[in-house]
């Protein structure tokens, strides 16, 4: 029987994990899947409570235990069992929800999937503090040459951005115009010295670059040096030679890759901070019998946050019987043959 049970579980695991994680927890949490789980938990108690398991010993009874812990913590967590709570104990809360968030607004008041449906209020209240997108360190990574440009020197119909792709030396043409550009200088870490000059500092996190624009016989040496406190440097290629429309010439910081999303929370209780912290992908928070991941975010508009608010239920026994069913298996399959192995040797010496 337990045989059978395991092998039907096999194939659950099999199928749910082609059905990604939307169809996989509509899997695992309907009717009939339930009733296996709990079929499953009376065969382990079963097979504990008549001694079924003397042939495996200590091992094989830990294990089983292990294994009635995850049924247990899988079925107090599910959405079924937060659904009878609910109805049967009045203690309607629910599985899981999310909290959208712009900063310095609070809620207590998960939504739905389709973010706005409410669910349950809670009984606290969460305020982003401050939202923030960190980036891993540029580096030396050269930094780029944007030409943006629009069909009138009014802004009006802008063409898409083009990097040009330039090296020491070589004279390169500029998109959207038949002028030039040959790059003279460039110094990675610089600091600019009023009026026109550049020199190297390790310290800077910004370069300097200079560069001729041309035009037919027109030629003109142009400095870019942006700084920390203004990042960008630019010069209008337009106005250096009369064009028509507005072509400019930016220096921009490579793209930088993005290392974590973080939202700074403060919990509120009847108007007061009582807690917080910070919620990274990777790093949720807990309060209050939930835990707060970071589910999306956003810097466009203001700063805003998606948190996943997801229950604690069922929590502690699964994971005390993940530990106790991984020490059972390594304990049957390790430890215990390797010590029927050097006790043998013992008494084989003992003998002779």
């Amino acid at each position: 029987m337990a045989s059978a049970a395991i092998g039907v579980l096999a194939i659950l695991s099999i199928v749910g994990a082609f059905l990604r994680a939307g169809g996989a927890k509509r899997l695992f949490s309907s009717w009939p899947v339930a009733v296996f789980w709990v079929l499953l938990a009376v065969l382990l108690v079963a097979a504990l409570a008549l001694g079924r398991l003397r042939r495996g010993g200590a091992p094989v009874a830990v294990a089983h235990i292990g294994g009635l812990l995850v049924l247990i913590g899988g079925l107090a967590g599910s959405d079924k069992a937060h659904a009878l709570a609910g109805s049967v104990l009045g203690n309607a809360k629910p599985p899981s929800g999310y909290v959208v968030l712009s900063k310095g607004e609070q809620s207590d008041m998960p939504l739905a999937k389709d973010l706005q449906t409410k669910t349950t209020k809670l009984s606290f209240a969460l305020r982003l503090r401050q939202f923030r997108i960190e980036h891993y360190p540029p580096g030396d990574q050269r930094w780029n040459l944007v030409v943006r440009a629009s069909m009138d020197r009014t802004g009006g119909l802008e063409l898409a951005p083009q990097v040009v792709r330039w090296e020491f030396g070589q004279e390169i043409e500029i998109p959207f115009c038949d002028a030039k550009c040959k790059v003279l200088e460039y110094t990675p870490h610089a600091r600019f010295i009023p009026p026109a000059t550049i020199a190297a500092d390790a310290n800077s996190p910004t370069p300097a670059m200079r560069i001729e624009l041309s035009r037919g016989e027109l030629r003109r040496q142009v400095l870019l040096a942006p700084t920390e406190e203004q990042p960008r440097a630019s010069v209008s290629v337009t106005e250096a030679f009369g064009l028509a429309g507005d072509v400019g010439l930016h220096l921009l910081p490579p793209p930088q890759r993005v290392k974590d999303y973080a939202s700074e929370m403060e919990i509120l209780e009847a108007g007061q901070v009582v807690g917080g912290g910070t919620i990274r992908v990777n790093s949720p928070l807990h309060h209050g019998g939930y835990h707060f991941y970071q589910y999306a975010c956003g810097e466009e508009g203001g700063q805003f946050t998606v948190l996943m608010a997801v229950s604690d239920w069922g929590l502690i026994p699964a994971g005390a019987g993940g530990i106790l069913l991984c020490m059972g298996v390594f304990w049957a399959c390790w430890v215990h043959p390797a010590w029927s192995v050097l006790s043998g040797r013992k008494s084989r010496g003992d003998r002779a």
